[in-house]
């Protein structure tokens, strides 16, 4: 009745084949619960532990993070090889949250504090995922007139950063989601 060559049977393996890699590749790279970006600096796992003691910074998707003491030359997010060439003198002596440089839109950041913290919380002036509007109805939070600057070696694209600081009690602070791509923020918190 139907007369079936050879040839078909390869066609249909071939293409239950590319649909099985089709869905695979969906499952992967499409998950909101996880950000895969590769990574040019891995990070401190032993510095982690130690500040995850006092401060837990978590993410919405999540990302690879880590921490750095907060000094001139310190590597600003772990996907790139920028780093803070100015700091102000008030947040000298802070430990820097290391995460990526281009979050995607819908980000939330959660702040859970172990004890009384004064947290900086800094962003790009123009790819800033929405922060400047964020953090103006946030309560507790007030914008300082000058930002850490990064990649100052390299153009203007990183001396012009929006910073926000607050004194905070111990407890679980959330950060509302972002709501453009690209929010290149950084976080600093000193005990």
């Amino acid at each position: 009745m139907f007369n079936v060559k050879p040839y078909n049977g390869r066609i249909v393996l071939v293409l239950a084949v590319l649909l099985l890699f089709g869905v695979i590749f969906i499952l992967k790279f499409t998950s909101s619960d996880t950000v895969t970006i590769k990574m040019l600096h891995k990070p401190d796992k032993e510095l982690v532990a130690e500040i995850e003691k006092r401060i837990v910074i978590s993410s919405e998707p999540s990302f690879l993070y880590s921490y750095a003491p907060f000094k001139e030359g310190v590597i600003q997010h772990l996907d790139r090889d920028y780093t803070y060439d100015v700091i102000p003198h008030e947040m000298e002596g802070g430990m820097l949250f290391q995460g990526i440089h281009r979050p995607p839109n819908g980000t939330k950041i959660k702040l859970d504090l172990k004890q009384p913290s004064t947290v900086y919380f800094f962003f790009h002036d123009i790819f800033d995922g929405g922060y400047t509007i964020i953090f103006n109805k946030l309560a507790n939070w007030k914008q300082l007139p000058v930002a850490p600057k990064y990649d100052s070696s390299n153009g203007t694209h990183g001396l012009s950063m929006i910073l926000f600081k607050a004194d905070l009690e111990k407890g679980v602070y959330n950060i509302p989601a972002t709501t453009q791509d690209k929010a290149c923020f950084s976080i600093v918190v000193m005990h």
